[in-house]
């Protein structure tokens, strides 16, 4: 009984370090000052729009703007493996969990003219 216990224990630990990895990818994949503007309240928690640069993997920008579309991002223009999107933060978020998805950076023209 004490060793299925410490097995349980261990498994346990084991996918809490997982999870914690996981979740630091979300974030690496996400430059700094676009970290910085998705944190500030003007945009945390508004759906003020936000212009990025999306990097792939590979070439597939004809395939996954669905994909982008689909959390809420709208894809301005695209090139190869380069990506503009505008959207707010949480579907920027939301598209850094994609597999695909190699970089998001801010762009130079983050705040929209309105």
């Amino acid at each position: 009984m004490r060793k299925l216990g410490i097995l349980l224990l261990s498994v346990l630990v084991l996918f809490s370090c997982v999870k914690k990895d996981i979740s630091k990818t979300f974030e690496s994949k996400l430059d700094a000052k676009l970290k910085l503007v998705m944190k500030d309240p003007n945009y945390a928690n508004t759906d003020k729009q936000i212009r990025c640069v999306i990097e792939m993997y590979k070439n597939l920008d004809f395939i996954l703007k669905d994909k982008l579309e689909r959390v809420g991002l709208k894809v301005v223009t695209s090139a190869g493996n380069i990506i503009i999107v505008e959207g707010n933060a949480q579907s920027i978020y939301n598209a850094a969990r994609f597999d695909f998805i190699h970089r998001i950076s801010l762009s130079h023209d983050y705040q929209l003219k309105q």
